[in-house]
């Protein structure tokens, strides 16, 4: 008889997914099985972090996404375990590997999102065609065929407009386009690609994430926070944090989470984790923008896990593994979070969280995932090239939100110039 085991497609190698790597690891041995990390190769693990592990060849960099022999490789190392062992599962820690555990799936007869289904949450043209059949509110979109295409669009829509990536992530390769000198300078940056782009009319407004667990297609977790700077506005070197909302009873927090609900069973998932975003406009009906079938990343995982008690790497895989999994999170505070950032460029030589009294009794948890020595080049687009996070806490949703701003100036960062 095969012994049980998960596997878990590993990516990026970076102290955000570590953690979530534990939560996992936790959850599966708990269930009796072996937890077994596919990763690329020059990724190690101390003794005991995981059962089992298998190297494969990146074809794109630890960082960033997959290259084109990526998945055929994945599909054949998923292959030769799925000879040795009986797989429950499979775990993708991000993004870009949702698919490809979907291909996997369907492969090797493992239960979970099957790549029909998983298609709804990587293809964002097919995921808002989708959404609009099932009754959710989407910005105007389009495919960006010709220059006059777009040009068309515009003379519908106005400006500005957004050219991004139709499977991108984390704001890669994104454009705000406000003027037609603007749309000519990202013409000549897209065009040759242009099948790998989407035209999106731009959402004046505050933007959210709703993260959620479900259970055979029934929420057993959902949490929504308000973003204090747009993801487009981090890019212009805004601070990015989120603040916990604490009613989600009433619109337009329970819109979303209705919507995403609509989503999930329109997608097809049954039990998993999704991480949604959305725009809220000035008549406070929310406006869908895209959804993820993943955990989400950076900060959010560890705001939820001190804000609720709940680890939501951990509590996926409990999802999936055990027959009578059930989830009433152990407390509910006001807080928020937001990633460590500098606008200096060069060698990390001193970073330091803030000593006050006043000012660190604000904090819940601050997290350094960089070390003295790093060169810091541009952290704007990738969350893994931030200092880190901190987490405050507040009496209240204001409160937490105030916290942000007592506590970030107050940080000690100091870098050094490099050369060249």
């Amino acid at each position: 008889m095969k012994q049980k085991a998960c596997i878990i497609i590993y990516r990026n190698d970076n102290a955000y997914h570590r953690s979530n790597l534990a939560g996992f690891m936790r959850a599966i041995r708990e269930a009796g099985a072996l937890g077994i990390c596919l990763a690329p190769q020059g990724v190690t693990f101390a003794d005991g972090e995981v059962d089992l592990s298998r190297s494969y060849r990146s074809g794109g960099t630890l960082l960033l996404a997959p290259g084109s022999s990526d998945v055929p490789e994945l599909r054949r190392e998923v292959g030769f375990l799925c000879e040795s062992f009986e797989v429950l599962r499979i775990f993708p820690c991000v993004e870009d590997d949702v698919f490809t555990a979907a291909l996997c799936r369907r492969d090797f007869q493992v239960p979970g999102l099957l790549p029909e289904d998983a298609i709804h949450f990587r293809d964002k043209n097919v995921m808002a065609r989708r959404a609009e059949e099932l009754g959710v509110r989407v910005a105007g979109w389009g495919l960006p065929l010709t220059l006059q295409t777009i040009q068309d669009f515009i003379r519908d829509n106005g400006f500005p407009i957004i050219i991004k990536p139709f499977d991108g992530l984390a704001g890669r390769d994104t454009y705000k386009v406000s003027s037609e000198a603007a749309l000519e300078r990202v013409w000549t940056a897209v065009r040759d690609t242009r099948h790998d782009y989407r035209v999106e009319k731009f959402v004046v407004g505050s933007q959210y994430h709703v993260d959620m667990l479900f259970r055979e297609g029934e929420p057993v977790f959902q949490a929504v926070c308000r973003y204090t700077h747009n993801v487009l506005e981090y890019q212009s070197n805004k601070p990015l944090g989120s603040v916990l909302r604490m009613d989600l009873s009433h619109a337009p927090e329970s819109d979303m989470v209705r919507d995403c609900c609509t989503l999930v069973r329109g997608f097809g998932l049954g039990t998993g984790v999704i991480h949604a975003e959305f725009f809220l406009p000035e008549d406070g009906q929310p406006v869908f923008g895209e959804v993820a079938a993943r955990l989400p990343g950076g900060y959010i995982v560890p705001l939820y896990a001190e804000a609720f008690g709940v680890h939501l790497a951990y509590e996926w895989a409990r999802a999936e593994l055990e027959p009578a999994y059930s989830l009433v999170p152990p407390r509910r505070r006001p807080m928020a979070a937001e990633f460590i950032t500098t606008s200096k460029r060069g060698k990390l030589v001193q970073v330091a969280a803030p000593v006050e009294p006043q000012v660190a009794s604000h904090i819940a948890e601050v997290k350094f995932t960089r070390k003295l020595g790093d060169v810091i080049t541009d952290p704007r687009f990738v969350a893994h090239d931030t200092l880190g996070y901190f987490l405050v806490r507040g009496d209240s949703e204001e409160d937490a939100f105030h916290a942000l701003s007592r506590v970030r100036e107050h940080f000690t960062i100091e870098l050094e110039p490099t050369r060249g």
